[in-house]
């Protein structure tokens, strides 16, 4: 029967299609909308997402960066737009986000400056109602916290109990990334699991009190509140609906399997919404789940400890580790990295994030009794100090975090397949010298994958509105860019998550001619009139923004790589950044080898 089901769902995945948009793209055209949601930022420029509500097919949401917006949510708007197709831009190791955006629905993206244009109001939110109830108790939470810790811990515990990041510092927010920590700055599956236990927890001592089914029925009414407080986002929604249906199979079912509720959650979950398919934290969430349903008794079941406290810390290294096992092949694929101590992260966070969630919500609840107020803020404080100093440390170890995986889709496919060989093996009982040399294959490839990005030669030229290229030889890298440094630096960044390697910055605009040589590769660069002129290994690029003929027609055997359209270009190659993305070259045999 599971067969069956997993056929039809990939039939069901291969045959689904994006609705389309009857949006006129690059028009400016009048639009009325609501204000679905305002995101926080410090900037003065703010994301807004709209709901067009003169937009006849659905989905009908809208991403807009303003200037100077001073209205709230729930008011309906009218105002003149541009909306822009959201697209990736081919650059290597770049976010996807085109499906980002689809996986919330989001059709375009415009840009508003009020300095140029005007927009009129045409109903203000009513200040009353179960939304604008809820959002006043958010509203009240945020003040709470903000009054009663610094800057720094109070940014973490918006992050940890409301789900809000906005505040938090970069530095932070790179240290959890490091460590494979970073779920836990976005409230899902393990802060509701965490909290369940927690009521859980606290109802067994009114056993006297309340039944079974009494204390989960009050467990899960908690949970949905949580859910509303937090600002029922997609990942809180999933997880609290999908530990809603666990636990009522657990108490109301006489025969329950985990993995067909589960299964039935996800279901649900795609009628209502296809695009949650697409969405990586509903990928990551239910495949970890379902790893520690698969794998959790198999993996602990291999060891077993006399003492109390180390089958404890070997009970949370199971968990992980089943969790692990499902989500790695797609957390290399999404993000490139993997973090190599991620057993040990996973530990401390299933302790500290408990006892935050524990300590914050009593310190919100006795905010206005005196003295209680400043014991657990106190409390709260140094947990929040100890999850920092532990994330911090783990990020600083030496090999924290490898970089350098670019797997495919059907490379990820059959890391699958392996995993799931190696559960067959496993669930029939076999030795673990039946399952090691699937092991052993998993790890040899995907290593050798990585040792190729990491020693390979390559020029790249990225698309970005200035000039910007990279010329990689094994361990080291040059940048060369015009404009921006911030530009060149983000657009490397991602880069280097799948080619690892020492990087310096060389501006082009300061000079009017740059050698670099060493024995592999000789670089010439010449800023003439229209053009920079690039010679690598006698290989000649022209780097521009428009063509000049006369200039061009003294030269032989080059490429032109634009910064936009233009057409009867008299070259040998043309490259259009705006279609075609980024460009390899292969150093060694000069030749084009990869186009995105």
């Amino acid at each position: 029967m599971s067969i069956i089901s997993s056929v039809f769902f990939l039939l069901g995945l291969l045959s689904f299609k994006d609705v389309k948009s009857n949006i006129n793209y690059n028009v400016k055209i009048n639009y009325t909308a609501k204000v679905n949601h305002i995101y926080n930022s410090n900037s003065e420029w703010k994301r807004i997402e709209l709901k067009l509500l003169n937009h006849k097919s659905s989905p009908s949401k809208l991403l807009l960066i303003a200037k100077s917006f001073n209205f709230n949510n729930s008011d309906i708007i009218s105002l003149d737009l541009i909306i822009n197709k959201i697209s990736n831009k081919g650059n290597p190791g770049e976010f996807d986000v085109e499906n980002y955006y689809r996986s919330k629905d989001i059709i375009g993206i415009s840009f508003y400056d009020n300095t140029n244009n005007s927009i009129d109001l045409i109903q203000h939110y009513r200040k009353s109602g179960f939304n604008y109830f809820i959002n006043r108790i958010r509203s009240n939470l945020i003040q709470i916290i903000d009054s009663n810790l610094n800057s720094n811990n109070s940014a973490l515990a918006k992050a940890l109990i409301l789900g809000d990041k906005t505040s938090l510092d970069k530095s932070i927010k790179q240290d959890f990334s490091i460590t494979g920590a970073m779920h836990v700055l976005a409230v899902s599956g393990l802060h509701v699991g965490i909290l369940l236990s927690i009521i859980l927890y606290v109802l067994a001592l009114f056993s006297k009190y309340l039944n079974k089914k009494q204390a989960y029925f009050i467990a899960i009414l908690f949970l949905w509140f949580y859910a509303l407080i937090t600002g029922f986002s997609a990942s809180i929604l999933r997880a609290t609906f999908m530990f809603s249906i666990l636990v009522f199979s657990k108490v109301f079912s006489k025969s329950n399997n985990s993995i067909n509720t589960l299964c039935f959650t996800a279901f649900i979950l795609l009628l209502i919404n296809p695009n949650y398919l697409y969405d990586i934290g509903f990928q990551l969430s239910y495949l970890a789940m379902l790893g520690i349903f698969i794998f959790y008794k198999i993996i602990y079941s291999k060891f077993t400890f006399k003492f109390r406290f180390i089958n404890i810390l070997w009970q949370g290294t199971s968990v992980g580790l089943s969790a692990q096992l499902f989500t790695f092949p797609l957390t290399i694929f999404y993000f490139h990295q993997f973090p190599n101590y991620f057993i040990l992260t996973n530990l401390g966070l299933i302790m500290i994030t408990g006892i935050i969630l524990s300590i914050g919500v009593l310190s919100i609840v006795f905010s206005k009794v005196i003295y209680l107020n400043k014991l657990f803020f106190i409390l709260f404080s140094f947990v929040l100090i100890l999850l920092l100093k532990f994330i911090s440390s783990i990020s600083n170890l030496p090999y924290s975090v490898a970089y350098g995986f670019n797997l495919t889709f059907y490379e990820v496919s059959f890391l699958y397949l392996i995993i799931l060989v190696v559960f067959l093996l496993l669930s029939a009982n076999k030795s673990i010298g039946y399952v090691l040399p699937f092991v052993l294959f998993t790890l040899v490839y995907i290593e050798y994958k990585r040792f190729q990005n990491l020693n390979c030669s390559e020029i790249v030229f990225f698309n970005s509105k200035k000039s910007l290229f990279v010329v990689k030889d094994g361990l080291n890298s040059k940048c060369f860019y015009s404009g921006d440094i911030k530009n060149a630096k983000y657009i490397m960044n991602s880069y280097l998550k799948i080619k690892p390697s020492k990087v310096s910055f060389q501006n082009i605009n300061k000079y009017d001619e740059i050698d670099v040589s060493n024995k592999n590769i000789n670089i010439n660069i010449r800023n003439l009139s229209n053009y920079t002129l690039v010679n690598i290994n006698d290989e000649k690029y022209f780097l521009g923004e428009s063509v000049n003929k006369q200039e061009l027609d003294k030269f032989e055997n080059y490429t032109l790589i634009l910064n936009k359209n233009t057409s009867n270009l008299p070259v040998i190659k043309f490259i259009n950044y705006l279609e075609d993305g980024a460009v390899f070259y292969d150093i060694k045999k000069s030749d084009q080898i990869d186009r995105i």
